[in-house]
C-alpha cells in the first residue's frame, strides 16, 4: 500500500525501467508510473479512498483488473476517472492483461466485383480495436504490399490495373504488436478492347491484349437494354496481342453491334 506510517500520503515514483514486482498493487497514496512495465500485466490494481495514480504521458499499463473503490473492472481502457479514486495523465490503463487483437475487413470492393482494364479500384477497410490503438493499416494486392494510408477512413486506390484477377487484403497493426488480416476479396479486371475496325459492312476486326494465366471470352450484343450477350470466341491465358476477324452481319433493323471482353 502506498502510504506512510504517519498517515501522510507518500509519493512513490517508479522509474521507466523499474518494476513494482509481480504482485497486486494497492494505492492509497500517490503512485507515479513512468514506464509501461512498472506493473506486472497479471497484477490486480486497487485505488483506495484518497489514492491516486499518475501515469506519465504515453505510458501504457496493461493489468488484470482495476479496482476503483468498490468497483472492480476486468476490461476496458482507462485514461481518467473521478476523485477520490482516480488516474491523472496522458497515459492509459488497459484491461485485460492479454492484448485483444484488432479486427479488420474490406468493405469495398465486394468479393467477386468486376472492373474493366484501366478502371480505378477503390479499397476501403473497416477496423476496430477494443483495448489498444491502431498503429498502422496496410493494403495488399496479389499478396504484395501496396499502400499504407495514414488517416481515417482507411482507403487506397488501385489505378490503371491491367486485365486479370486480383486478390485484395487489408492488414491492421495495433500499438501492442497485435496484427490481424482481413479475408481475401477477389476482384476481376476484364481486358479492354483496344480497337474495332470494320473494313466493310459485314466484317469487324477486333484488337485486344489477352490475359496472362487467365482466359477471357469475347461477347457481342445488338442492344444494351436489355443486354443479350452472345459468346463469340474463347481465348486461353496468354498475355499476347490478339486480332480477331469476325462476321458482323447485322439483323434487319439493327444499326450497331456491341462487343466486350469478360473473364469467366
Amino acid at each position: 500500500m502506498i502510504e506512510s506510517d504517519s498517515g501522510v500520503k507518500d509519493v512513490v515514483e517508479v522509474a521507466p525501467e523499474s518494476s513494482l514486482g509481480t504482485g497486486d498493487v494497492d494505492v492509497s497514496g500517490i503512485l507515479r508510473l513512468m514506464g509501461s512495465r512498472n506493473i506486472a500485466p497479471n497484477a490486480n490494481v486497487r485505488i483506495l479512498s484518497g489514492g491516486k495514480i499518475i501515469l506519465d504521458s504515453g505510458v501504457k499499463v496493461r493489468i488484470r483488473s482495476l479496482g476503483l473503490g468498490t468497483n472492480i473492472f476486468t476490461s476496458g481502457l482507462f485514461t481518467a476517472t473521478n476523485a477520490p479514486f482516480y488516474l491523472a495523465s496522458n497515459g492509459t490503463f488497459r484491461l485485460p492483461a492479454t492484448n485483444l487483437l484488432p479486427t479488420i475487413s474490406l468493405t469495398t470492393p465486394l468479393d467477386g466485383a468486376s472492373f474493366m482494364a484501366g478502371d480505378t479500384i477503390s479499397m476501403q477497410a473497416a477496423l476496430a480495436d477494443v483495448d489498444s490503438y491502431i498503429a498502422r493499416v496496410e493494403f495488399h494486392v496479389n499478396g504484395a504490399f501496396f499502400s499504407v494510408p495514414t488517416n481515417t477512413p482507411f482507403r487506397a486506390t488501385l489505378t490503371n490495373a491491367p486485365g486479370g484477377t486480383y486478390p485484395l487484403q487489408a492488414v491492421v497493426h495495433d500499438d501492442d504488436g497485435g496484427v490481424s488480416t482481413s479475408s481475401v476479396v477477389n476482384v476481376t479486371v476484364a481486358p479492354r478492347i483496344n480497337r474495332i475496325e470494320s473494313p466493310h459492312a459485314e466484317i469487324a476486326v477486333i484488337e485486344f491484349n489477352s490475359l496472362l494465366n487467365q482466359s477471357c471470352v469475347l461477347q457481342a450484343a445488338d442492344t444494351l437494354w436489355p443486354a443479350d450477350w452472345t459468346n463469340i470466341a474463347n481465348f486461353s491465358g496468354d498475355a499476347v496481342p490478339r486480332q480477331l476477324r469476325v462476321t458482323n452481319a447485322l439483323p434487319v433493323g439493327v444499326n450497331t453491334r456491341f462487343y466486350r471482353l469478360v473473364v469467366p
